[in-house]
C-alpha cells in the first residue's frame, strides 16, 4: 500500500538517534527514533485521513473498531484500534463539580465504551472519535480502509 510521502529526518540524518538524555537515551524527537518524517504534505494528507475517519460519539455501536491512543511509560500502553464490546451512556454526577478560577464547569454527558479485558473509557457524547472504515453495510473492512487510504493519497497528490 502506498504510504504518505516522507522525508530523511534532518535533525539525526536518518539513524533515529540524537543527543543522548536519561529518559529517552538518545532517541531523536524529530523522528521518534524511525530515522525518517512526514513531508509538509506527507503531514497534510495524513491530518486529512484522520478527519475522514472522525464520526460523532453518538454514531458508535458494539462492534465498531476506534483509535485509541496510547500511554506513555510507565503505563507503555501502545496506540492501536481497540473493538468496543460495550457502551452505556452515563449521565453527569449531580454530586461532583469542577471549577476553573472560582466558575463551576457543567458536566456532560458521557458514553462509557468497554473496550475487551481490564479495559474502558469515556468519551463525551457530543464529541468524535476515529472509527475504522466501513462498507455499505457497516462492517469494519480492510477494503474500507484503503479506500479512506486512496481518498487521503489523492489529497496528497493535489496539495
Amino acid at each position: 500500500m502506498e504510504k504518505f510521502e516522507t522525508e530523511t529526518c534532518s535533525r539525526c540524518g536518518g539513524d533515529g538517534k540524537h543527543s543522548y538524555n536519561q529518559r529517552d537515551g538518545d532517541i531523536c524527537y524529530g523522528c521518534h527514533g524511525k530515522g525518517i518524517r512526514l513531508t509538509k504534505k506527507g503531514r497534510k494528507a495524513n491530518e486529512h485521513f484522520k478527519e475522514l475517519l472522525r464520526v460523532d460519539n453518538t454514531e458508535l455501536k458494539v462492534g465498531d473498531y476506534i483509535w485509541r491512543q496510547g500511554m506513555p511509560a510507565p503505563i507503555n500502553e501502545p496506540s492501536g484500534w481497540s473493538k468496543i464490546t460495550d457502551i452505556k451512556e452515563k449521565a453527569p454526577n449531580p454530586n461532583n463539580h469542577s471549577y476553573v478560577g472560582g466558575v463551576e464547569i457543567p458536566q456532560k454527558p458521557t458514553f462509557h465504551i468497554n473496550l475487551g479485558q481490564r479495559s474502558s473509557i469515556g468519551l463525551p457524547k457530543d464529541g468524535q472519535s476515529r472509527r475504522y472504515p466501513q462498507d455499505e453495510e457497516g462492517n469494519s473492512t480492510k477494503e474500507a480502509f484503503r479506500a479512506v487510504k486512496r481518498k487521503a493519497l489523492e489529497y496528497q497528490a493535489s496539495c
